[in-house]
């Protein structure tokens, strides 16, 4: 006997659900959190992309310390790139996104260093920093 595949789950409900881990993220500081959003994003597609895209650049807006320490101990995360893909896609809607990526990049390596990043860190800072680009997503 066949059984009938589940149907789809409903996107407002998947939505809601990465929303919920970028709170967990942001008001918890959940590690935990960014492994499950790192584990959708690897097996996402279509909407769910464009949603953990979205997730990762607030989470990176509210916790660059601990997404950056989290990306820097996983390197085959396959959440950098979502971290890195929201980030440009918000500076590409600013009238002067060269200005702005100059101002993310500045403000990341300030943060760096009031946090006390070590130097393997800050390098790993500087090396993801330089992939934010704007310009790809045109």
């Amino acid at each position: 006997m066949l059984l009938a595949p589940p149907p789809p789950p409903d996107d407002s409900l998947v939505l809601a659900g990465i929303y919920q881990l970028q709170q967990q993220v942001a008001v918890e500081r959940s590690v935990g959190a960014l492994q499950f959003l790192d584990s959708i994003y690897c097996q996402s597609d279509g909407y769910l992309t464009d949603g953990i895209n979205e997730a990762a650049a607030a989470i990176w807006a509210q916790q660059s310390m601990l997404t950056l320490r989290y990306l820097e101990r996983h390197p085959k995360a396959c959440l950098r790139q979502a971290v890195v893909q929201g980030i440009s896609a918000n500076m590409s809607t600013e009238e002067n996104w060269v200005q702005a990526l100059a101002n993310f990049r500045q403000m990341a390596l300030d943060s760096g260093h009031r946090a006390g990043l070590s130097r393997r860190e800050m390098l790993f800072l500087q090396q993801f920093i330089s992939e934010v680009n704007p310009a790809l997503l045109d």
